[in-house]
C-alpha cells in the first residue's frame, strides 16, 4: 500500500531518546490496522528506508499519529510531503510501563528492520547472478572446502540444502565425499533437528525446502555449514529469517562455517543479543 504525507510539528518525545521521528499528516487516512511496519520513503528523488508508527500511542496518550523513523536520516523536513511504500507489518502496538521501555523496545524495531532492508537487498543482488555465474561460484566454493582442514578432518557433517539465493554448493560437495556422514535439517513447529541423509534423497518440505525424512535425530557433527543472506568480517551473519538457527547453534559445539558470494559482505550485520555468529566464513 502507498500513500503520501506532510511533515508536521510533533511532541519530539522521540529525540529525547536519540529516535528522531517524522510525523505525518495525511489526509484521508490511510486504511491500515494499527501497528508498527517496515516502509520505504521517497522524498523527492531520494529514496530512504524506515519503521513507522501507524496507530494510538497509549504509553503516553490516546492520540493517533503517524510517525516514522528514517534509517541514516537527520535532516529537519518540516512541510515537505513524503511517499510511503507499506512493505511489512511487524507488530502489533503495545503500551509500555515507561518510555524507557518503549523506546528500548524501537531500538529492537530498528535493528529487525535494518535486517529486513539489508535481507531484500542483497536477495535483490541474486538476481542479477546468471546460471554459469552461480555454478562457477559452486566450484570455487567446492576447491575452498576441500582444502579447509577443519572439513577435511570432520566425520560427521550437517548441511543443507541450498534455495535459488544461496550457492548450490552442497550437492557436490556430498558427492565428493561420500564417506562423511551427511545429515540435514528438518523444521518443526518450534525447532529444527538433522537427520542423517544423502542429498537425493531429499524431499520439499515446510517452506519448500529440501527436507530428509524423519528418523533418530543425529545430536552431534564435526562441522556445519549454516546458511546466510550475508555476513560482515566479525563473522555475524543474516540468516533467512526464521530464526532455526539461532536457536539451535547454541547447542552445537563443532566448527560453524557460512560460504557467501563476494557481494554478500557487508561492513555491519545488525545485531540482536540472540544471534549466533559463525566460526568461519567462506567468500567465493
Amino acid at each position: 500500500m502507498k500513500f503520501s504525507g506532510t511533515v508536521v510539528s510533533g511532541l519530539k518525545i522521540g529525540r529525547k531518546f536519540g529516535v528522531a521521528t517524522a510525523n505525518l499528516k495525511s489526509d484521508p487516512r490511510p486504511e491500515l490496522v494499527s501497528g508498527v511496519y517496515f516502509v520505504r520513503v521517497r522524498r523527492g528523488d531520494e529514496n530512504l528506508c524506515g519503521v513507522m508508527h501507524f496507530g494510538a500511542r497509549p504509553t503516553f496518550d490516546q492520540k493517533f499519529t503517524i510517525e516514522v523513523h528514517l534509517l541514516d536520516f537527520s535532516s529537519e523536513i518540516y512541510g515537505e510531503i513524503l511517499e510511503i511504500d507499506v512493505l511489512k507489518f511487524f507488530r502489533k502496538i503495545q503500551k509500555f510501563e515507561t518510555p524507557e521501555i518503549l523506546f528500548a523496545q524501537i531500538q529492537i524495531d530498528i535493528a529487525v528492520a535494518r535486517k529486513f532492508f539489508l535481507r531484500t537487498q542483497t536477495l535483490s543482488s541474486w538476481k542479477k547472478v546468471s546460471t554459469i555465474s552461480r555454478k562457477k561460484m559452486a566450484e570455487t566454493a567446492i576447491e575452498k572446502i576441500s582444502a579447509n582442514q577443519d572439513f577435511l578432518a570432520a566425520v560427521a557433517v550437517f548441511a543443507f540444502a541450498p534455495n535459488s539465493s544461496e550457492i548450490p554448493f552442497v550437492e557436490n560437495l556430498c558427492k565428493k565425499f561420500p564417506e562423511k556422514k551427511w545429515s540435514f535439517p528438518k523444521i518443526f513447529e518450534k525447532k529444527m533437528e538433522f537427520f542423517a541423509s544423502e542429498f537425493s534423497a531429499l524431499r520439499p518440505g515446510k517452506f519448500g525446502i529440501l527436507e530428509p525424512e524423519i528418523s533418530t535425530p543425529e545430536k552431534n557433527a564435526d562441522v556445519i555449514f549454516v546458511p546466510a543472506v550475508a555476513a560482515d568480517f566479525q563473522k555475524n551473519r543474516l540468516g533467512r529469517g526464521g530464526g532455526f538457527y539461532d536457536q539451535f547453534l547454541p547447542t552445537f559445539s563443532g566448527k560453524k562455517i557460512c560460504v557467501l558470494p563476494k557481494f554478500a559482505i557487508v561492513e555491519k550485520i545488525p545485531t540482536l543479543p540472540h544471534d549466533q555468529k559463525v566460526d568461519e566464513i567462506i567468500f567465493v
